[in-house]
């Protein structure tokens, strides 16, 4: 699964990499490699573990390739994602701003059931926060 650690890794962004030192980004990009790393080899044994273990998938044989063959092949890039689908990267350290529109209110509501263990104080407070 060579090159797969790449589709884990964060772009590379100089407006955020300017928050930390040199040696901080180099600490940081280590440790995004060895995570990126991890769910790789986490993502490939359990598709190990889902065909072993599955009765409809039988083991038939192993792949037989020649000693050293991957060294012989060329390094495929990942694909290209088009621009324009809503994949820009965050802000960091900027504070995300959630706006949420106002809902209207639909009409009457039924009323709202409750199980008589939870008592009368949680069915008033409930139905208040969902109410107002």
């Amino acid at each position: 699964m060579r090159g797969a650690e790449e589709m884990y890794l964060p772009l590379d962004d100089p407006q955020v990499d300017s928050h930390w030192s040199p040696e901080e980004l180099a600490a940081l990009k280590k440790k995004e490699l060895e995570d990126a790393l991890k769910r790789v080899h986490e993502g490939l044994l359990h598709w190990v573990r889902f065909f072993e273990n599955s009765p409809k998938y039988p083991k038939v044989g192993y792949l037989k390739r020649p000693k050293n063959w991957l060294d012989n092949e060329p390094r495929r890039p990942l694909c290209v994602l088009p621009v324009g689908l809503g994949l820009e990267p965050e802000p960091v350290g900027l504070g995300i701003e959630l706006v949420v529109p106002p809902i209207e209110p639909v009409g009457e509501l039924p009323p709202l059931l409750v199980p008589a263990e939870f008592g009368s104080r949680f069915a008033a407070a409930t139905a208040e926060i969902f109410l107002n």
